[in-house]
């Protein structure tokens, strides 16, 4: 498998608004991938596949497999740091043998409701994109420029939800680049780069997964009914803010055969939380070792107290993998020394109280959320 190198990835989108291309994955390992969309597409058919299959990493394993391969968010991490949501995935497809589709200058975050605008967008090339087939066009540096009024596109066939528009007078073509991607690469951009892309006059179908980003210190707009309401998921890190009402992980992403305990068990198949009174609890969560290589401390055993609480954030016991590097896990007055790959579980109602201290950078990832 390729892994990508996060050096400059920073550096560059913020001077430029961009980075491209970004090799994710090899054009033969798409292959699987390109197979799981033509048949999603068999079934919705191709109208529908332009802009409607959404979100469908919550429901579709390989669609899981993309939004949270490595190297994306190794890509992302490079810009929003460790603590990651993911706010939504969509396919972008367009059909030489339908009316010419096309995406009119935007900037993602205009209806997005966030505070701060602070997004990313990573374009995952499914097909292939190229200046024939419609590929997306870059205004590099243009999110300098700040959030720019969007009316409503005059011309037919924009495939954007509200059909929005930057007027003309402000966008200068000529400084537009094309974003040419072979199946397997991707790019990456900011929430306020202006971008759009041109209609398919080739032969051949341009398919991509748009896979959106922000970190957990971001807040969703209230009140604003043209915002868009997302529901989240934390997919990399520690919410310590707890701004969003997040979504599980998806439960095929826990095998029933990782629980070890009855008292914890995957969130869609547990009962709500009810007990009255604090008390002493103790959690065990289990990965066989050949399911992550070079696993070394499968199982992980903390004790901490618990404390009924109406907030619905805390009502979760949090399991986490660290994936690499030494350091201490501190959970309320406990510690815990990691060494290499290790699952560990923080108890409900802690989830403020852990800091990561490290002698190498730790890297960790958000696994799933239980409730006893």
């Amino acid at each position: 498998m390729t892994t990508i190198t996060s050096l400059g990835i920073g550096d560059k989108l913020s001077a430029d608004g961009f980075v491209m291309p970004l090799f994710i994955m090899a054009a033969g390992e798409m292959a699987p991938y390109r197979d799981e969309f033509d048949r999603l597409e068999q079934i919705a058919g191709k109208q529908a596949s332009q802009v409607g299959l959404m979100n469908l990493h919550k429901q579709n394993e390989r669609i899981w497999e993309l939004v949270h391969h490595p190297n994306v968010l190794a890509a992302v991490t490079a810009v929003l740091g460790p603590d990651l949501l993911l706010l939504g995935s969509h396919f972008f497809c367009k059909y030489p043998d339908i009316a010419e589709s096309y995406v009119s200058w935007h900037q993602d975050v205009t209806y997005w409701g966030l505070n701060p605008p602070k997004a990313v967008t990573l374009w995952l090339s499914i097909d292939g994109a190229d200046v024939e087939n419609g590929c997306m066009r870059f205004i590099p540096g243009s999110h300098h420029r700040g959030i720019l009024p969007h009316g409503k596109a005059q011309r037919t066939g924009n495939l954007l939800s509200v059909n929005q528009e930057i007027p003309s007078e402000l966008i200068d073509e000529r400084e537009a680049i094309d974003v040419e991607l072979p199946p397997g690469s991707a790019s990456l951009h900011h929430g306020i780069l202006i971008h759009g892309s041109n209609p398919n006059r080739s032969n051949r179908r341009r398919c991509g997964l748009t896979v959106r980003f922000t970190s957990t210190d971001v807040s969703p707009v209230k009140n604003d009914p043209d915002a868009v309401q997302w529901k989240p998921i934390l997919i990399q890190g520690v919410d310590r803010f707890g701004h969003f009402d997040l979504d599980p992980w998806p439960a095929f992403t826990m095998k029933p055969n990782k629980i070890t305990s009855p008292l914890v068990r995957p969130f869609s198949e547990a009962e709500p939380y009810t007990q009255e009174e604090p008390g002493e609890a103790s959690f065990r969560w289990l990965i066989k070792k050949d399911e992550i290589p070079g696993l070394q401390v499968g199982l992980v055993e903390l004790h901490g107290p618990i404390h009924k609480t109406p907030a619905s954030h805390d009502e979760f016991h949090q399991a986490y993998l660290i994936q690499s590097g030494q350091g201490t896990i501190h959970v309320g007055d406990k510690r815990h020394r990691v060494d290499g790959p290790t699952v560990v579980v923080i108890p409900k109602n802690t989830r403020h109280s852990v800091e990561l201290v490290a002698g190498e950078q730790l890297r960790y990832m958000f696994v799933n959320q239980y409730r006893t």
